[in-house]
């Protein structure tokens, strides 16, 4: 989750590239033969509603099937915006980009 990719695991030289991937704590546990030859049973594996056989079932951006009711149903809370950090930051990463948020589209 770097967004450098000089010092992103499984980019950088010096800790040998795709294989410090092998080696994180996070992974050590996976059998990459098996993994790489398809041999390993997915943990979870997400329901898909295929619309030829439930047509009442519609698949759309805003689907959470697969996330816990937990989160789901929660009410969203808003970060609130800091304008002084914000003009801390290197407006030109944004150039290319626009929102617009709820209040601009009425």
């Amino acid at each position: 989750m770097t967004k450098s990719p000089n010092k992103r695991l499984g980019c950088v030289v010096a800790q040998g590239l795709e294989e410090a991937i092998k080696l994180h704590r996070f992974f050590r546990e996976i059998d990459w033969t098996l993994l790489e030859q398809r041999k390993i049973r997915p943990p979870f594996k997400p329901r898909i509603v295929s619309l030829h056989a439930h047509r009442h079932h519609l698949k759309t951006k805003r689907d959470v099937n697969n996330f816990d009711q937990d989160f789901t149903r929660e009410e969203p809370v808003l970060t609130p915006v800091d304008h002084s950090i914000i003009k801390q930051i290197n407006q030109d990463e944004f150039k290319g980009f626009s929102y617009f948020g709820d209040n601009t589209l009425s």
